[in-house]
Order: structure tokens, then sequence, then C-alpha cells
């Protein structure tokens, strides 16, 4: 098995979309927002890698900020898009799904935002190859890691997990300081479990889809803050 020698964090939008790197290829999480395809092309000219080297685009959920740019980068890298059953069907028909707010202040700035900023939503529908229903080995992609159901933020969202000790987990939470890391969720019970099978892999560093990387104590001690906040346990999420 080949080991991961690089990744690279490319904003796409305010969103990351994330490039992963091996000596046999790479794998690309996430799309970015519409309009921002350019910028991945001009990322991957400066690092000298074609499109072509591009084996796997994991979309972590169907949100138009990770979504956007998948189409023209699919048709110019041609390689299979992988998303949970629970959203392929948001992908084939481009439907916009956007996740309530889970408290107040959050709903607040939910509404401030979208009276300041004006953001294409829209995005061009995509056929997956690979529909996630199960745990995702990477190891036909020479990379040693998995593709795992982690939902709460959306019903169908997944992490990427490599055993080199890197998460890249979408917006199951956020690093951003001006939030709590509990994220916008469309099934909020289910946020803990997911961190939980996150922290229980073993990894060491937390990627998000939005703020910068934290290392994967600060989720723990969230995790920790949150069961208290709540008074609940953790259950096993079946993927």
């Amino acid at each position: 098995m080949v080991p991961l020698t690089e990744h690279y964090g490319i904003h796409m939008g305010p969103v990351t979309a994330y490039l992963l790197k091996s000596p046999k290829g790479c794998i690309l999480v996430d799309a970015g927002c519409k309009g921002n395809e350019q910028r991945f092309f001009d990322y991957l000219r400066k690092l000298g890698i074609s499109p072509s080297e591009i084996n796997l685009i994991i979309i972590t959920h169907v949100h138009y900020d990770h979504v956007g740019g998948l189409a023209l980068i699919k048709e110019s890298c041609r390689c299979p898009v992988a998303v949970h059953v629970n959203e392929a069907a948001l992908l084939k028909e481009a439907r916009i799904a956007v996740p309530p707010p889970i408290n107040s202040v959050r709903r607040m700035f939910s509404s401030v935002s979208r009276k300041l900023v004006s953001i294409d939503r829209s995005f061009t529908p995509v056929e997956p190859e690979i529909l996630i229903s199960k745990e995702l080995l990477l190891d036909d992609f020479r990379f040693s890691g998995v593709v795992l159901f982690t939902p709460g933020h959306t019903r169908g969202s997944v992490s990427v997990l490599l055993r080199s000790g890197e998460a890249f987990i979408g917006d199951l939470a956020s690093s951003f300081p001006f939030q709590s890391m509990f994220p916008y969720a469309e099934e909020p019970e289910q946020v803990l479990e997911s961190w939980k099978k996150i922290i229980d892999f073993g990894c060491r560093t937390i990627f998000p889809s939005h703020g910068n990387s934290f290392p994967v104590e600060k989720l723990s001690k969230e995790y920790d803050k949150q069961m208290l906040r709540h008074g609940t346990q953790a259950k096993c999420v079946r993927s």
C-alpha cells in the first residue's frame, strides 16, 4: 500500500476542497462553489499535476458549495465520483438543500448572510459512479484509508479518514472562531455519534471544509462538553 505523502487545501469560494496526492495518483475531496473551477485547474498546473492523475472525487455531502464545480472538474478529470447513497438523488437531480441553523445565533447569522451575500446556489447535475452505503476502503485508489458514513450535518455526509492520521470531514465540524464547532445540522442528534467515529478511528488532525485544520484533541474536548450539555451518551451508528 502506498502511503499518503501530500495534501493540499484549495480555496474554492467560501469552502476548501482537498487534494490528496500519493506517488500513484490523487483523490479530490469536494469540488467547491460554481465559478471557481479555473482556480482549481490553475492550482493543479502550479503543482505540475494533470487532471488525469485524479483517480477519484469524493463528495462529503451534496450542498452547492461542495458540488458547484463538480461537473466541469469531473469532465476534465474523467474519473468516478463517490457520494453516499442517501444523497445520490440530490446530485443527479441538482436539488438544492440548505441545512437549518440549530440555535438563535446561527439563525440570525444565516438571515443576515442571505441578505448581504448573493451566491449562485445552482449546480449542474452529475451522475455518481460510486454510491457509498457502507465503509468504502480506498485501497483500490492506492491510499491507505476509508470513507466513513458520518451523518449529522446532512443525512448522507461522509468523511475521508486516512491511516496516516488526517481526517477530511466536510461540514461535520468547523474551526471558525465566531462559531461553536457544533455545526448547522439536518440531524443534530447524529453529530456527536459521528464525531465519536472520527475520534475512535485514531485520527490526529481534522481538516474541515470551513476554517483551519485543528488537532483531534480539540474535537474530543468539544465532544465531551456537548455530551455533558445534552446529557446523552453516544450510540454506535451503522454505516
